[in-house]
């Protein structure tokens, strides 16, 4: 008996499913660290996504129009737990919408 393969879109669905799974996770434990370190020291350090894009060894300059660099600003200064659990749920949400559209297809 020959076994079938899911196709290529159940396949990237369900890929695009597990590497949600390891950012929500991250963002999970970010949030987790922060609080493990409020109840330390008494006071919220937050960290923002800037801090992230900092750590991962890049750099930002501002940039010359107004108010694309007001929107980039105000993306980077967002929280960086709550960005990846936010982009961890946009992915769990096109990984079962790009497996059920292609099973149906």
């Amino acid at each position: 008996m020959a076994r079938t393969r899911p196709s290529i879109g159940i396949r990237f669905g369900r890929l695009l499913k597990a590497a949600a799974t390891f950012v929500g996770l991250a963002g999970i434990t970010i949030i987790g660290l922060q609080c493990l370190w409020w109840f330390q020291d008494g006071y919220w350090s937050p960290k923002s996504v800037l801090d992230l894009w900092f750590w991962l060894g890049n750099t930002y300059t501002p940039m010359r129009g107004a108010g694309i660099a007001r929107v980039v600003l105000f993306l980077l200064d967002l929280p960086v737990g709550a960005v990846l659990l936010t982009v961890a749920l946009f992915g769990f949400w096109a990984g079962d919408r790009l497996t059920k559209w292609t099973a149906t297809s």
